[in-house]
């Protein structure tokens, strides 16, 4: 794909490589005290008590479910409207995924039906969303849950760096899973993160990462699973979090000129008040109708310029269609949602040309 505008690529380079090249010459390469640090520099820069690194950011929220003891006939509310990890992990455990529709402003979870699901269903957990980066608005969620008595997880595989209310996210639900995929904000090329400032929690999904082995080797106290992350990947990520403020301003500043640039003619994913940063793992745009999107995707696309459909619903996918679910209603706010947004990019790295060309595109098409 010479000569595109991508929707984004891994942001590292010499920093990072040195990194790895010193840490594979110490002859330590699974996980050990470059883990801890790098751990350790994420709580710091959230300002939360636990940070627990994994290999991936389905196991992180696959651990989170299991360390709830999540299992067979329990119900976890989750949109439809999310990646598909977010409810494989609920089948995983056995469980049934209650789906709950979305604001189709926000794309977040519509909090006045999660309130009348849980009032019906009596959940074990409810997983919030952060979809596109855009966090939810946690306070609301973890008071319709502790009237319910539901455990509020976050997915917030996209979100990190985000700004919710003064805090960074990360802290606000009884536990967030990250991702540090290569798309992410930043990357560990594979890996995940859950953090929280439960120091039940913690110690519950250092076990569940390490094989259910408590502190004696060998002796395995619980379920547990082979999650552990690498101390090659954590010197990649105590670089890439060093650089993470620099990155995300540098974000900012594409998404306002594209923002500025296409004024009022295209409406974009509403970002509500309560978010003070919101991290733009991808730009989404919303128009009028499905046919509209289409044409101006297929003519970005014949223009060299990368664009994202995500993500299908996933009730309306072909192997979860068979399987086991709830809904309260026929979730037309997903569907209608799905059908009309299209992620276009955003990136750090993209220069003004490139976004004179794609909104210029754009514009003339809406």
């Amino acid at each position: 794909m010479k000569n595109w505008i991508r929707m984004g690529a891994p942001d590292v380079g010499h920093l990072e490589a040195k990194e790895v090249y010193e840490q594979v010459l110490s002859g330590w390469v699974s996980q050990g005290k470059r883990t801890q640090e790098f751990e350790k520099k994420i709580s710091d820069f959230i300002n939360v008590n636990y940070s627990i690194a994994m290999s991936n950011g389905t196991v992180t929220l696959h651990s989170t479910l299991v360390s709830l003891g999540i299992g067979p006939g329990d119900y976890v509310v989750v949109p439809s409207l999310t990646y598909i990890s977010s409810v494989n992990v609920i089948y995983l455990c056995g469980a049934i995924p209650i789906y709950c529709d979305v604001d189709q402003d926000t794309l977040l979870l519509d909090l006045e039906e999660l309130e009348s699901i849980l009032k019906k269903y009596s959940p074990k957990a409810v997983m919030s969303v952060d979809l596109k980066g855009l966090p939810c608005d946690y306070d609301l969620i973890n008071q319709i849950c502790d009237v319910y008595r539901a455990v509020h997880i976050a997915d917030s595989a996209e979100s990190l760096g985000g700004i919710y209310k003064g805090s960074k996210v990360g802290s606000q639900a009884a536990m967030h899973s990250f991702s540090l995929f290569a798309n992410k904000t930043i990357t560990t090329g594979e890996g995940g993160l859950v953090t929280t400032n439960s120091e039940d929690y913690a110690s519950k999904l250092k076990i569940i990462r390490n094989q259910g082995q408590g502190d004696i080797r060998y002796e395995h106290i619980s379920m547990g699973f082979n999650y552990r992350f690498t101390d090659v990947k954590a010197s990649i990520g105590i670089t890439q979090v060093s650089r993470l403020d620099d990155i995300l301003s540098k974000r900012q500043k594409v998404v306002k000129n594209i923002k500025d640039l296409m004024g009022e003619k295209v409406k974009f994913q509403k970002v509500p008040k309560y978010v003070d940063l919101h991290p733009y793992y991808n730009l989404t745009c919303l128009f009028e109708s499905k046919n509209t999107r289409d044409s101006i995707m297929n003519i970005l696309e014949k223009n060299n310029i990368e664009t994202r459909v995500s993500f299908p619903p996933c009730h309306l996918q072909p192997y979860h269609k068979n399987l086991e679910s709830i809904s309260l209603n026929n979730l037309d706010k997903t569907v209608r949602s799905f059908e009309i947004m299209l992620d276009i990019p955003c990136h750090q790295n993209i220069n003004e040309n490139e976004i004179d060309k794609m909104t210029s595109i754009i514009l003339a098409n809406v």
